[in-house]
C-alpha cells in the first residue's frame, strides 16, 4: 500500500515538473521571440501610421486646391461679372454708370464672402483685360484682401497693371471654364516680396464675353497656412515637409528655411542636406519610406509621397514627407518588454497553480463541462452538465445552467432590441439627411430671395416711379391705372418675398434661448401697434405673463402677428375687444398663453388650414396679407418645443392658444 502511494506521488511529481517545465520553456521562448520581433513590428506599424497620415494630408491638400479651382471658375462665370461687362458695353450714359456701380458693389460683397468662407484665401481679384493700339493691359478693378483677421477692399489708386506677371501671360491661352494654377511662389507686390513670406498658389480663371477674352478672376491661396493647419489637425507628433524635385523646401517647420531659392544670395536649404539618406528615398518608387539621419546622426522614420494637383498638367507635383524620431518607438519597446517579463512571471505562477489543481481527479467532469460550454457557444443548447455532483464542479454546473438560460433570454431580447435599433438608426440617418437637405434649400432660398428676387422688384418700382414723374402728363387714365397696378403687384411681391424670407430663417437664423419677461416683450409689441390699436378702437384686457427661456426676437414677432391678426379681423361695427392672459397647465411643465378677440371669427373646420403657408380664408380685396403670418407663428412655436391652436366660430371671435414649456430640457 505504501509502495503504491509512493508510485502515485512520484508520477504526480513528474507530471507537475513536466507541466511547469513546458510552461516555463514556452513562456521564455514566446518572450524571446516577441523581444526580437517587437521592434520590427513597431517600426512597420509606425511607417504604416505615417503613410496613412501622409495620404490623408495629400487628399486634404488636393481637395483644397480643387476647391480653389472651383471657386475661381464659379466667380469668373458669375452673373455679377457678366453684368459688369454687359453694362460697360452699353456706354457711359448715366444709367449704364449706375448699373456698373451696382454690379461692382455686388461683386465686392461676393469677393468678401469668398474670403470669409475660406481662411486660407488671402486675396481675390477681378482683372480687366484690354488691347488698345496693339498694347495689352491687365488692370485690377476689384481686389479684396485679407490683412490679419480683417478683410478689406483695395483702393482704386492702389490697383496695378498685371499684364507682365507670368500667371497672366500663361492664362492668355486659356479657353472658357479652364483654370490655370500658377507656380508656387512667395507673394510679391511692386516686384518686392511681401512681408511675412506668404507662400502663394494662384488660380486664374478667364472671363469671356461673346467669345472675346475680357478679363480674369484670380484667387490666391496661402499654402503655408494651409500646410500648418493640416499638420496641426493630424496631431501625430511628426513634422511635415513639402519640397521640389531638387529637394528645396516649399514648407518647413522653420519658416526661414522655406523658399530659400527665392533668395539666391542666401544659403540654400534642401532636404538632402538636413536628412542623410533622404536622397535615396527621392529615387525610389512611391510611396517611399525608410530610415534617415539628422545632422547629429539621430535616427528618423521618413515617408514620402508626390502630390499631383494640376489637371491641366498631370505630371506636375509637389513632394510631401512626414518625419518622426525613433525615440517614441524605443520607449514603447522598453515598456512592452518589461510588461512581457512581468507577464511571463505571472504565467509561471499560474502554471504552477494549475498543475497543482490537476492533481485532483477532475478531468472527466471538467471535460464534460467544457463540451457543454462549447455546445452552448455553437447552438446555445446545454446538454450533459454534471449537475448531480455536490462539490464545486456541481455548483459551477448548476450556475452555468441558470446562466445559460438567462443568456438565451437576454440574447433573444438583444436581438429584438438590435433590430429596433438598426431600424431607428436607419430612420434617423434618413431624417438627418432630409433635414440637412431642407436647411440647405432654405439657405439657398434666403440668398435668392434677398438678392436675385428683390433686385428686379426694386428696379420695377424705381422705374415705375420715374415713369410716373416724367410722363404723368402724357399718360391717359387707363395707362396710369396699369402703372398703379404694376407697382401694387411689385409691392405685394416684395412683401411676399420678405415674409417667405422670414419664414425660412426661423430655424436657420434663430438666436440662443435666454430667460425673458414676456410682459416686457408684449409691452414693446403694443407700443409698436399703438396707432393701429387706436384707429381700430380696440379695447385691451391683459393679465400678467410669466418669464420663460425663449428667443426674444422670434417671440416678439409671434406676439405681433397674433395681436395684429386680432386687430385686422375685427367686425366693422361694435366695440372690438382683445383679451390676453396665461395659465400654467396641470403638472407645472407647460404654460398656455391665450389671445381671445370678438372679431369675425372663423369656421372651426379651417382651424388647421390657416397655419399653412399661403392659406387665406378671405379674398385679398377684403383683407390684406400674404397668408404667411400664422405659418410663421406655428414655426416659431414649434422651434420653442410648443404648440399653437385656434378655437372660434363665425361672428363670435377667435381664441389663439400658444403652449410653451416652462423649463427647457
Amino acid at each position: 500500500m505504501q509502495n503504491q502511494v509512493r508510485v502515485n506521488w512520484a508520477l504526480k511529481t513528474k507530471f507537475l515538473v513536466t507541466i511547469v517545465a513546458l510552461v516555463s520553456i514556452t513562456t521564455l521562448t514566446t518572450i524571446l521571440v516577441l523581444y526580437t520581433q517587437l521592434s520590427s513590428l513597431l517600426v512597420n506599424e509606425k511607417y504604416s501610421q505615417l503613410d496613412q497620415s501622409l495620404s490623408f494630408i495629400n487628399a486634404q491638400i488636393q481637395q483644397e486646391i480643387e476647391q480653389l479651382r472651383t471657386d475661381a471658375k464659379n466667380l469668373a462665370n458669375s452673373r455679377l461679372i457678366q453684368g459688369i461687362l454687359e453694362s460697360t458695353q452699353e456706354g457711359n450714359n448715366l444709367l449704364s454708370l449706375i448699373k456698373q456701380e451696382e454690379w461692382n458693389e455686388s461683386l465686392q460683397v461676393l469677393f468678401y464672402q469668398t474670403l470669409a468662407s475660406n481662411s486660407n484665401y488671402f486675396k481675390v481679384r477681378y482683372i480687366e483685360y484690354e488691347v488698345y493700339a496693339n498694347q495689352a493691359s491687365a488692370m485690377e478693378q476689384v481686389l479684396a484682401l485679407r490683412q490679419g483677421d480683417q478683410i478689406q477692399l483695395l483702393a482704386p489708386y492702389e490697383m496695378q497693371d498685371k499684364i507682365h506677371r507670368d500667371y497672366i501671360q500663361q492664362s492668355l491661352r486659356l479657353s472658357a471654364n479652364e483654370v490655370y494654377l500658377s507656380e508656387l511662389s512667395l507673394n510679391r507686390e511692386y516686384n518686392q516680396i511681401s512681408p511675412g513670406r506668404i507662400a502663394t498658389l494662384r488660380a486664374v480663371a478667364p472671363i469671356f464675353l461673346r467669345e472675346h477674352l475680357r478679363g480674369f478672376v484670380v484667387v490666391s491661396l496661402d499654402v503655408s497656412r494651409l500646410f500648418r493647419q493640416i499638420k496641426e489637425t493630424m496631431g501625430t507628433g511628426a513634422e511635415l515637409y513639402v519640397y521640389r524635385d531638387d529637394g528645396q523646401y516649399y514648407f518647413h517647420p522653420d519658416q526661414l528655411k522655406a523658399f530659400s531659392f527665392e533668395f539666391p544670395e542666401e544659403f540654400q536649404y534642401t532636404i538632402q542636406q538636413e536628412f542623410l539618406g533622404s536622397d535615396t528615398l527621392l529615387e525610389q518608387e512611391e510611396p517611399a519610406q525608410g530610415q534617415v539621419y539628422g545632422k547629429s546622426l539621430l535616427p528618423y522614420a521618413m515617408v514620402q509621397q508626390s502630390l499631383f494637383f494640376d489637371p491641366m498638367e498631370p505630371e506636375r507635383a509637389l513632394k510631401l514627407a512626414l518625419v518622426q524620431t525613433y525615440d517614441t518607438i524605443n520607449e514603447i519597446t522598453s515598456k512592452l518588454n518589461r510588461s512581457l517579463l512581468a507577464t511571463g512571471l505571472i504565467i509561471g505562477v499560474i502554471a504552477l497553480g494549475v498543475a497543482l489543481l490537476l492533481f485532483r481527479n477532475l478531468s472527466q467532469p471538467i471535460q464534460q463541462l467544457l463540451e457543454s460550454i462549447e455546445q452552448f457557444g455553437e447552438s446555445q443548447e446545454v446538454i450533459d452538465l454534471p449537475v448531480e455532483r455536490t462539490d464545486e464542479i456541481g455548483t459551477l454546473a448548476k450556475r452555468f445552467q441558470r446562466m445559460s438560460e438567462q443568456v438565451k433570454q437576454q440574447t433573444n431580447q438583444l436581438n429584438q432590441e438590435n433590430l429596433v435599433r438598426r431600424f431607428t438608426e436607419k430612420r434617423l440617418r434618413y431624417e438627418e439627411k432630409e433635414l440637412k437637405r431642407s436647411n440647405s434649400e432654405l439657405e439657398k432660398f434666403a440668398y435668392v430671395a434677398s438678392h436675385d428676387l428683390q433686385e428686379p422688384l426694386r428696379k420695377v418700382q424705381a422705374f415705375g416711379d420715374s415713369l410716373r414723374e416724367r410722363a404723368a402728363d402724357q399718360l391717359d387714365d387707363k395707362s396710369k391705372d396699369y402703372l398703379e397696378r404694376m407697382q401694387q403687384a411689385a409691392r405685394r411681391m416684395s412683401t411676399l418675398i420678405n415674409d417667405l424670407l422670414s419664414f425660412s430663417r426661423i430655424a436657420t437664423r434663430g438666436r440662443p434661448f435666454k430667460r425673458c419677461d414676456l410682459n416686457e416683450i408684449l409691452s414693446g409689441v403694443l407700443a409698436d401697434l399703438e396707432v393701429a390699436i387706436e384707429q381700430s378702437k380696440t379695447h385691451l384686457e391683459i393679465s400678467p405673463l410669466p418669464e420663460l427661456e425663449v428667443d426674444e426676437p422670434q417671440v416678439r414677432q409671434l406676439f405681433q402677428n397674433l395681436v395684429g391678426n386680432a386687430i385686422k379681423f375685427r367686425k366693422p361695427e361694435g366695440e372690438h375687444k382683445l383679451t390676453i392672459w396665461s395659465r400654467v397647465k396641470e403638472g407645472g411643465n407647460e404654460v398656455t398663453i391665450h389671445f381671445k378677440d370678438n372679431g369675425i371669427g372663423l369656421e372651426q373646420q379651417y382651424a388647421d388650414r390657416i397655419f399653412e403657408v399661403f392659406q387665406r380664408l378671405h379674398a385679398r380685396n377684403e383683407y390684406e396679407g400674404t397668408g404667411i403670418g400664422l405659418a410663421i407663428c406655428r414655426k416659431i412655436v414649434e422651434r420653442h418645443g410648443g404648440t399653437i391652436e385656434v378655437v372660434g366660430a363665425v361672428n363670435k371671435g377667435a381664441e389663439f392658444i400658444v403652449t410653451l414649456p416652462i423649463e427647457r430640457g
